[in-house]
């Protein structure tokens, strides 16, 4: 047991871990609780991606060449690799669930290989916050991952011969614990491309959720009414959605920030939680140094500026 004693606190764990056992209350998962999808990234490596472009230019999944690869399978979308996938369910190559959702890209670099955005990780297991819940996840995962390769070896032309290349040190989790803050950033701010007097960043990545329950639910379509499908949209993120109430000296930047279920995953990825990252680490300082390590004593604008300073798009 130890005591790490400051002035400010910064929760930055993803799991809002250490805001939630300092009493923030906090949402977890969607109306029914269940959080959005996991997955164990990984790369193939030793691929011929000369045929494997020629191979998907020649099956309906276009390429602008072997140098930047994006190709992708989802049960009921029209991808052309469908029946590929088909067929190695029915060969015991791959799981039904193994269908779920595919996707790979070229790596920038790093010729020769391709990194997978995926398994999915058995529905059952979501709570990012579960240490149990996790390392039964990994174990899913890198069994799915063996399936996948075995897959690609088997149907993808330029893969007969890879090999795994990296497999990600953890599970990737897209939602878990999420605070309750100053303010609750929603779907119709995303939609309505909102704006905020403490804006701390811009976004425009896409509603994006990964669901368990089979189906898709996401609202990333190139086209509607809506102002976020304006060319150049964007909506802001304030720093009151890092601020937990109830606590005076703690932020919480990242995928934890207050959000709900839905704006939630427009926020989660990386370059907003860096971008709130440096934000609360400005805050942060400032408090400690100047206001006794109140957070919400620190001058917006002044952040703002500084932030601006240091290229900040705000």
């Amino acid at each position: 047991m130890q005591a790490l004693r400051a002035a400010v606190f910064i929760d930055a764990t993803g799991d809002a871990d250490l805001a939630a056992r300092a009493g923030v209350p906090f949402h977890a998962g969607d109306e029914d609780g269940i959080h959005q999808a996991m997955s164990l990234r990984f790369t193939l490596a030793g691929v011929d991606t000369a045929r494997l472009c020629a191979f998907l230019n020649a099956n309906g999944q276009g390429q602008t060449g072997e140098h930047f690869l994006h190709f992708w399978m989802v049960w009921g979308k029209n991808s052309t690799l469908e029946p590929l996938f088909r067929e190695a369910v029915e060969a015991g190559v791959l799981l039904e669930r193994d269908g779920d959702y595919f996707q790979g890209f070229s790596v920038p670099g790093r010729p020769g290989e391709i990194s997978f955005n995926c398994p999915r990780i058995r529905p059952e297991l979501h709570d990012g916050a579960d240490p149990w819940q996790l390392s039964a996840a990994q174990t899913d995962g890198r069994e799915a991952i063996d399936r996948l390769t075995a897959f690609c070896r088997a149907s993808l032309p330029g893969c007969e011969n890879a090999f795994i290349g990296v497999v990600a040190p953890m599970v990737g989790v897209r939602e878990s614990r999420r605070i309750v803050g100053e303010y609750t950033l929603t779907l119709t701010d995303i939609l309505d491309c909102a704006r905020f007097p403490d804006v701390i960043c811009r976004n425009h990545y896409p509603v994006d959720i990964h669901s368990v329950k089979g189906g898709a639910r996401l609202l990333h379509e190139r086209d509607g009414t809506a102002p976020y499908f304006a060319k150049d949209a964007y909506h802001e993120i304030p720093f009151r959605a890092i601020v937990p109430v109830g606590i005076s000296n703690l932020l919480v930047p990242g995928r934890a920030a207050s959000s709900t279920f839905e704006a939630q995953s427009a926020i989660r990825v990386q370059q907003n939680c860096h971008s709130m990252g440096e934000a609360a680490g400005i805050a942060a300082a400032w408090a400690a140094r100047e206001h006794d390590g109140r957070v919400r004593d620190v001058g917006i604008d002044a952040l703002q500026t500084e932030l601006r300073r240091l290229g900040g798009n705000l």
